[in-house]
């Protein structure tokens, strides 16, 4: 009887009764600065461009009128590992999902100048994002809207326009079928050594499912008050 009334609950529901915490399946307590220092120990190398970067974006939000909440940006230590992995792997081709006011956009193409090369690519459904970019960040920067009502058919020719993929960062919409949907999509676009970065993998179970069902190896961090998570294809 209990058995026949959980197969009619949602498929979430049942999950969420029968299988451990998702936060704990993850990452299992661990920090996402642990996390930095597992994957790049020459992290506090860049602690001082780390700490100029931060100051200027928190000059810019003090100085800007935002069309999204700042709650909706990364978080401190996110900032430190998006950075830090794009100053040590030096890649051609960083693709985000999802930009808001353009927090994690600034933190990208800060990178990327300074290292010298590179080009971004990002992706959002709305108009008038990424207030807290310049004018000379924009020159820089190639950014894509998808319409609301073909999104995957939209991302799926980027994807197939822009070539190997070396960094792809998820922060876009995080139910379950579009993170679902842009993991298997992009994962098998990654170079050799490339990175796929998830934030908000607690938001459902879809990076679990993906990463269980690949069997991948994943490492997870809680930066403030969410958790990120990666897989590097090799």
């Amino acid at each position: 009887m209990i058995a026949s009334a959980l197969t009619r609950l949602a498929p979430r529901v049942v999950r969420q009764l029968q299988r451990p915490s998702l936060v704990e399946a993850l990452m299992g307590g661990t920090g996402l600065m642990d996390v930095l220092a597992q994957i790049c120990p020459e992290w506090r190398q860049y602690d001082h461009e780390l700490t100029v970067l931060r100051r200027e974006l928190t000059e810019r939000y003090s100085s800007h009128s935002l069309r999204f909440v700042q709650q909706y940006a990364i978080e401190s230590a996110t900032e430190a590992l998006i950075y830090v992995l794009v100053r040590t792997q030096q890649p051609a081709l960083v693709v985000e999902t999802g930009v808001a006011n353009g927090n994690t956009t600034v933190v990208l193409l800060a990178a990327l100048r300074a290292n010298g090369s590179g080009v971004l690519h990002s992706t959002d459904v709305c108009d008038g994002v990424g207030g807290l970019l310049t004018l000379e960040e924009r020159r820089a920067w190639n950014f894509h809207r998808l319409p609301p009502g073909g999104s995957r058919a939209a991302f799926s020719h980027l994807l197939a326009d822009l070539g190997p993929i070396d960094i792809f960062l998820h922060d876009s919409e995080h139910t379950y079928a579009w993170q679902r949907f842009e993991y298997e999509s992009v994962f098998p676009r990654l170079t050799p050594g490339g990175w796929l970065i998830s934030d908000d993998v607690d938001a459902s179970y879809a990076f679990l499912d993906f990463r269980d069902q690949h069997g991948l190896t994943a490492v997870a961090g809680l930066d403030n008050r969410k958790v990120v998570a990666l897989i590097r294809h090799i």
